[in-house]
């Protein structure tokens, strides 16, 4: 795995972390986000990986702007979701 790849996935694993300690995925969805933090996607079961997909990465990994329609960057998430579903870009723009 080249080294920007396993930057990309740390940074998606701390992210994910964020989220379980801000109480931002709870249930199911808490438990399985937990696995793939420590153990990676590649270890789901079917349902899992789908409760993975429909309730974590639809949701915040695929996080899409409101306004341009641009996939948010990880970085940005956590700020999209109090400023409209914003991209830090649109969020300047609209004085957000």
């Amino acid at each position: 795995m080249p080294s920007e790849d396993k930057a990309e996935a740390q940074q998606e694993k701390e992210f994910l972390q964020q989220l379980l300690d801000n109480g931002q995925i709870e249930g199911t969805a808490a438990g399985i986000t937990r696995q793939v933090i420590a153990r990676g996607e590649s270890t789901l079961s079917d349902r899992q990986d789908w409760v993975f997909n429909n309730q974590v990465r639809s949701k915040y990994l695929l996080r899409v702007c409101d306004l341009c329609g641009e996939l948010i960057p990880l970085s940005e998430v956590m700020p999209s979701m109090s400023n409209g579903g914003r991209c830090a870009t649109c969020a300047s723009i609209m004085g957000g």
